[in-house]
């Protein structure tokens, strides 16, 4: 079981969780989510941060970029990670209102993405 804390992380990309070591597969369990429930849409944009460049989500910088190729670079491999497909994964998630709580996610649930540059050169 994966557990996430923070109302922040409730229905953003599963970025960063780490999954594996003897998990049970979780195929044929039904989502939590309402059948037709719209896609998430993550967007990174490009931005200059911290003497360099970086991309944000949410208000969240990544690590700062000398250059902004780099940092657009990196944008778009996030972006691109974020739409791959993984396992069906029971949760744990913490709420806006600090209740715990269990969910089923599917694998194939992936966000859409799009990577924002007003300063593409």
């Amino acid at each position: 079981m994966t557990v996430l804390a923070g109302a922040a992380r409730e229905r953003q990309p599963r970025q960063g969780v780490e999954i594996g070591g003897g998990r049970q597969q979780l195929e044929n369990m039904p989502s939590r989510e309402p059948k037709g429930a719209s896609m998430v849409k993550v967007v990174y944009e490009v931005v200059e941060h911290d003497g360099g460049w970086a991309y944000k989500f949410n208000n969240v910088f990544s690590e700062t970029f000398p250059s902004h190729e780099a940092a657009h670079a990196a944008a778009a491999r996030a972006a691109a990670e974020q739409r791959v497909p993984g396992r069906t994964e029971v949760i744990q998630l913490e709420d806006g209102q600090g209740n715990w709580r269990e969910e089923t996610v599917r694998g194939s649930d992936r966000p859409s993405t799009e990577v924002v540059d007003k300063n593409k050169r």
